[in-house]
C-alpha cells in the first residue's frame, strides 16, 4: 500500500512539473510570437500617412492648406506637378516695380506657378490645383489679414483694381452648356462685387502634341472650344480676353516641349517670362 502511495505521488509530481513545463513553454511562444507580429507591423511613413478629412466635391480632392499669400495645395482633377529643373535658379522682379498690388489671379495648378515662380508678392492668389468654377463657391482660403474666406467673401471684403481669372482645365469633360452658364455666372458675380476692377479673362493653356493626340478630354481641341466660349463673355471695356498660349505655343498650336515640364505646365524659370507678358497687357 505504502508503495502505492509513493508512486501514486511521484506520477502526480511528474504530472504537475510537466504542466508547469508546458506552461512555461507555450507562455515563450506566444511571446516569441507577439514579438515577430510587431516586427512584421507596417510602420507608418513619416509624411503622408495620416488622415487628411478631405472633402470631394465634383469627384475633386480638396484640402485647406494655409499659405501667406492665400494659395491653397492639393489638386486630383489633373495631372499637375510643377517642376522645376535643376538650371532654374530664383526667379527676379529686374523692374523692381509693384504692379500688382490690390491686383488677384484666380485659377488652378498653373496659377500656382505663376504664385510660386512669379515673384508677385504684391499680388493676392486665390488658387488650388483642381480649382474649376464649380468649385469656387465652396472652397476657403487662409489670408493672414482676413481669415478664412471664400471667394465670393474675399470680393465682398477687399476691393481689387485687376483680377487676372484662368480657369476652364478641370471643366473639360463635364456639359459644355454647364461649364459656359457656371462661367457666365461666376462672371457676373466678380463684376457685381467689383465694380471697379479690370478683369481679364485668360485663356487656358494648351497641353503638349502627345497629350493631345492621346487623350479624349485633355486635348487642345477641347481646351481651344473652352477658350472661345471664355473669350466671347469679353466685352473689351472691363473685362478682356488674353491668351498666353502665344508665348509658350510651338508651330501647330501645342504646349511646345522646349517649355514643357510635364505634358501640361511649363518649367519653373518661364513662369518670369509669362510675368512680363502680363505686364505688357
Amino acid at each position: 500500500m505504502r508503495k502505492k502511495a509513493i508512486l501514486f505521488l511521484t506520477l502526480l509530481g511528474s504530472c504537475i512539473l510537466f504542466a508547469l513545463l508546458a506552461e512555461m513553454y507555450f507562455h515563450k511562444l506566444a511571446e516569441q510570437n507577439e514579438g515577430e507580429a510587431q516586427e512584421q507591423q507596417i510602420i507608418p511613413q513619416e509624411f503622408g500617412e495620416t488622415e487628411t478629412g478631405t472633402e470631394e466635391i465634383l469627384d475633386t480632392g480638396i484640402s485647406d492648406t494655409e499659405l501667406n499669400t492665400g494659395a491653397t495645395e492639393k489638386d486630383t482633377t489633373e495631372k499637375d506637378i510643377i517642376e522645376q529643373d535643376e538650371s532654374d535658379s530664383e526667379t527676379v522682379d529686374a523692374s523692381g516695380e509693384n504692379d500688382f498690388v490690390d491686383t488677384l489671379f484666380v485659377g488652378d495648378s498653373r496659377t500656382i506657378g505663376l504664385m510660386e515662380y512669379g515673384n508677385m508678392e504684391q499680388a493676392t492668389f486665390f488658387a488650388d490645383k483642381g480649382m474649376s468654377v464649380f468649385l469656387l463657391e465652396k472652397k476657403q482660403v487662409v489670408f493672414p489679414d482676413l481669415g478664412k474666406v471664400s471667394f465670393y467673401e474675399l470680393l465682398e471684403k477687399k476691393n481689387f483694381s485687376k483680377i487676372y481669372f484662368m480657369l476652364g482645365m478641370n471643366e473639360l469633360g463635364y456639359p459644355f452648356e454647364s461649364v459656359q452658364r457656371k462661367y457666365q455666372e461666376v462672371l457676373n458675380n466678380m463684376l457685381e462685387k467689383q465694380e471697379g476692377a479690370v478683369i481679364y479673362l485668360c485663356a487656358n493653356l494648351h497641353v503638349t502634341a502627345e497629350q493631345s493626340q492621346n487623350d479624349e478630354i485633355y486635348n487642345n481641341e477641347n481646351i481651344n472650344h473652352v477658350n472661345e466660349m471664355i473669350a466671347s463673355l469679353a466685352d473689351n471695356e472691363t473685362t478682356f480676353y488674353i491668351d498666353v498660349n502665344e508665348l509658350f505655343d510651338d508651330e501647330n498650336g501645342c504646349l511646345s516641349s522646349e517649355y514643357a515640364s510635364d505634358s501640361f505646365h511649363v518649367w519653373g524659370k518661364y513662369y518670369a517670362d509669362w510675368v512680363e507678358w502680363l505686364r505688357g497687357k
